[in-house]
């Protein structure tokens, strides 16, 4: 006769077996599409990163060549005309005069109001912030550019 240990080895080893064919009906091909999403995340990953460099080779060369562009405008245009100030120069206060007194101090008498005893007058150049620093590019360049 078989003996009891025998009996339930046999019936666990045909559960095994049985499990085991059933979990891979599932398991392979479940692994050949896993194998299959991982090559498309390589591949796809491979051609971000080359349309990134390419964009990015694009933009590197369209902004250096609209920096050649910016810097032949510069040469080309006039230097600003200076212009007097309106006002004559006898009305101006210096900023440094230490008798004006500053709105920021009058802290000990909060009723009083700003008046323009109280403002700090400067003449005002006419060039806009662009047009300085179009000059300061074409000083830069030194002149190295000419339009035909």
């Amino acid at each position: 006769m078989v003996s009891t240990a025998t009996f339930f080895f046999f019936v666990y080893l045909t559960l095994f077996v049985v499990i085991g064919f059933f979990s891979s009906l599932f398991i392979i091909p479940l692994l050949g599409i896993s194998f299959v999403f991982a090559i498309g995340v390589v591949s796809f990953g491979f051609c971000s990163n080359m349309s990134f460099k390419m964009a990015q080779l694009i933009y590197v060369r369209a902004d250096a060549f609209l920096k050649k562009v910016l810097d032949k405008m510069a040469l080309q245009t006039q230097p600003a005309q200076l212009q007097e100030p309106q006002e004559p120069l006898s009305t101006l206060r210096p900023v440094s005069n230490p008798t004006i007194p500053s709105p920021l101090r009058q802290t000990a008498r909060p009723s009083k109001f700003v008046t323009e005893e109280d403002v700090i007058f400067e003449p005002v150049s006419a060039q806009s912030a662009i047009a300085r620093s179009l000059e300061t590019a074409a000083n830069k360049a030194g002149n190295k550019f000419q339009l035909s």
